[in-house]
């Protein structure tokens, strides 16, 4: 269940598994974020469909602001085939042009999580506002809920 927003307007800190139904119950109230919501369904698609079990989704879709400019999703790669994704799902995580692509294509920016984060733990990241350095929750969609 997806929890009510803290005074700053984000989720409190921690990982909250929704279904793809109360992700369109919540988020889908205007026409901006129902447009973001439908670059998001077709990217779920296609991680559904390469064999993804779960998403992570962030960035200011997952806030209280009436007009974010983006969602941010993180894709676990465990059981997926790489040959079944976009491509540009299989790009380089922090390469600017592969991810103007994304938000081009899918309105957000699809990232894969590091199953060892030996370098940067995306997941991590997701749960902290890097401009006032508090911490937030995020979303976990499991997606199998996604009709």
């Amino acid at each position: 269940m997806i929890p009510v927003y803290n005074k700053k307007g984000h989720l409190p800190p921690g990982v909250y598994s929704a279904t793809w139904s109360e992700i369109e119950q919540r988020y889908a109230y205007n026409e901006c974020r129902q447009k973001l919501l439908g670059g998001l369904r077709a990217a779920l698609e296609n991680l559904k469909e390469a064999g993804c079990v779960r998403v992570y989704i962030d960035g200011s879709f997952a806030t209280r602001k009436p007009f974010p400019g983006d969602f941010d999703l993180c894709w676990e790669p465990k059981g997926v085939d790489r040959d079944l994704l976009d491509p540009l799902f299989n790009l380089a995580i922090h390469a600017l042009p592969p991810r103007l692509k994304q938000k081009e294509k899918y309105f957000g920016e699809i990232i894969m999580t590091m199953p060892n984060p030996a370098v940067f733990d995306h997941l991590s990241y997701f749960q902290f506002d890097d401009r006032t350095g508090d911490k937030k929750g995020i979303i976990a969609l499991d997606l199998s809920t996604l009709p």
